[in-house]
Protein backbone atom coordinates (compact mmCIF):
# COMPACT_ATOMS: atom_id res chain seq x y z
CA UNK A 1 0.00 0.00 0.00
CA UNK A 2 1.36 3.50 -0.75
CA UNK A 3 2.45 5.81 2.02
CA UNK A 4 -0.79 6.75 3.89
CA UNK A 5 -1.56 8.52 7.11
CA UNK A 6 -2.51 6.58 10.23
CA UNK A 7 -5.94 8.25 10.18
CA UNK A 8 -6.74 6.84 6.73
CA UNK A 9 -5.44 3.42 7.77
CA UNK A 10 -7.68 3.44 10.84
CA UNK A 11 -10.74 4.48 8.77
CA UNK A 12 -9.98 1.74 6.24
CA UNK A 13 -9.74 -0.88 8.98
CA UNK A 14 -13.02 0.27 10.60
CA UNK A 15 -14.86 0.12 7.27
CA UNK A 16 -13.47 -3.36 6.51
CA UNK A 17 -14.57 -4.65 9.94
CA UNK A 18 -18.04 -3.11 9.50
CA UNK A 19 -18.42 -4.80 6.09
CA UNK A 20 -17.56 -8.15 7.68
CA UNK A 21 -20.22 -7.53 10.36
CA UNK A 22 -22.80 -6.61 7.74
CA UNK A 23 -22.00 -9.74 5.69
CA UNK A 24 -22.50 -11.87 8.80
CA UNK A 25 -25.80 -10.15 9.57
CA UNK A 26 -26.99 -10.64 5.98
CA UNK A 27 -26.17 -14.34 6.15
CA UNK A 28 -28.07 -14.70 9.43
CA UNK A 29 -31.10 -12.88 7.99
CA UNK A 30 -31.11 -15.08 4.87
CA UNK A 31 -30.96 -18.22 7.00
CA UNK A 32 -33.90 -16.93 9.04
CA UNK A 33 -35.86 -16.20 5.89
CA UNK A 34 -35.21 -19.68 4.55
CA UNK A 35 -36.33 -21.15 7.86
CA UNK A 36 -39.59 -19.18 7.69
CA UNK A 37 -40.51 -19.51 4.00
CA UNK A 38 -38.44 -22.36 2.65
CA UNK A 39 -36.60 -20.14 0.15
CA UNK A 40 -34.46 -17.03 0.30
CA UNK A 41 -36.46 -14.96 -2.18
CA UNK A 42 -39.88 -16.60 -2.20
CA UNK A 43 -40.00 -16.95 -6.00
CA UNK A 44 -37.64 -16.68 -8.92
CA UNK A 45 -37.22 -13.26 -10.53
CA UNK A 46 -39.68 -12.65 -13.32
CA UNK A 47 -41.98 -15.44 -12.21
CA UNK A 48 -45.65 -14.59 -11.66
CA UNK A 49 -47.24 -14.91 -8.27
CA UNK A 50 -49.03 -18.14 -7.50
CA UNK A 51 -52.75 -18.07 -8.15
CA UNK A 52 -55.07 -18.21 -5.21
CA UNK A 53 -56.53 -21.70 -5.13
CA UNK A 54 -59.92 -20.31 -4.09
CA UNK A 55 -60.24 -18.21 -7.24
CA UNK A 56 -62.03 -19.86 -10.14
CA UNK A 57 -59.98 -20.75 -13.18
CA UNK A 58 -61.02 -20.27 -16.78
CA UNK A 59 -62.01 -23.43 -18.58
CA UNK A 60 -59.41 -24.45 -21.12
CA UNK A 61 -60.24 -24.16 -24.77
CA UNK A 62 -60.68 -27.47 -26.52
CA UNK A 63 -58.36 -28.27 -29.36
CA UNK A 64 -59.95 -28.65 -32.73
CA UNK A 65 -60.08 -32.14 -34.13
CA UNK A 66 -58.33 -31.17 -37.37
CA UNK A 67 -55.08 -29.28 -37.36
CA UNK A 68 -54.73 -26.04 -39.29
CA UNK A 69 -52.36 -27.76 -41.69
CA UNK A 70 -54.92 -30.42 -42.58
CA UNK A 71 -57.58 -27.76 -43.00
CA UNK A 72 -55.31 -25.71 -45.27
CA UNK A 73 -54.41 -28.75 -47.41
CA UNK A 74 -58.10 -29.60 -47.82
CA UNK A 75 -58.94 -26.01 -48.73
CA UNK A 76 -56.09 -25.77 -51.25
CA UNK A 77 -57.10 -29.11 -52.79
CA UNK A 78 -60.68 -27.96 -53.30
CA UNK A 79 -59.79 -24.44 -54.53
CA UNK A 80 -56.24 -24.29 -55.90
CA UNK A 81 -54.56 -20.95 -56.48
CA UNK A 82 -55.55 -19.26 -53.21
CA UNK A 83 -53.22 -16.72 -51.62
CA UNK A 84 -52.22 -16.85 -47.96
CA UNK A 85 -54.53 -13.91 -47.24
CA UNK A 86 -57.50 -15.72 -48.75
CA UNK A 87 -56.65 -18.94 -46.92
CA UNK A 88 -56.43 -17.02 -43.64
CA UNK A 89 -59.85 -15.48 -44.20
CA UNK A 90 -61.46 -18.81 -45.05
CA UNK A 91 -59.86 -20.57 -42.05
CA UNK A 92 -60.70 -17.57 -39.84
CA UNK A 93 -57.14 -17.16 -38.60
CA UNK A 94 -54.65 -14.31 -38.69
CA UNK A 95 -52.56 -14.05 -41.86
CA UNK A 96 -49.34 -14.36 -39.88
CA UNK A 97 -50.51 -17.74 -38.58
CA UNK A 98 -51.51 -18.80 -42.08
CA UNK A 99 -48.05 -17.95 -43.40
CA UNK A 100 -46.50 -20.13 -40.69
CA UNK A 101 -48.79 -23.07 -41.45
CA UNK A 102 -48.32 -22.73 -45.21
CA UNK A 103 -44.55 -22.46 -44.86
CA UNK A 104 -44.48 -25.78 -43.03
CA UNK A 105 -46.74 -27.38 -45.64
CA UNK A 106 -44.47 -26.21 -48.46
CA UNK A 107 -41.43 -27.55 -46.60
CA UNK A 108 -43.15 -30.89 -46.12
CA UNK A 109 -44.13 -30.81 -49.83
CA UNK A 110 -47.84 -31.17 -49.06
CA UNK A 111 -48.56 -28.03 -51.08
CA UNK A 112 -46.51 -25.99 -53.53
CA UNK A 113 -46.24 -22.25 -53.96
CA UNK A 114 -46.19 -20.50 -57.32
CA UNK A 115 -45.72 -16.78 -56.85
CA UNK A 116 -48.28 -15.81 -54.20
CA UNK A 117 -50.61 -18.72 -54.91
CA UNK A 118 -50.70 -22.15 -53.29
CA UNK A 119 -51.51 -25.34 -55.20
CA UNK A 120 -51.82 -28.99 -54.16
CA UNK A 121 -48.86 -31.21 -54.99
CA UNK A 122 -49.53 -33.83 -57.60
Amino acid sequence: MPNTSPLIDAAHELLRKRLVELDDERNRLERGLVALTGSASGRAPGRPRKRDTASPTRPRRRRRTHSRGEQAVTLISTTPGLTAQEIAKKLKIKPSNAYGVLGKLVKEKQVMKEGRQYHPTT
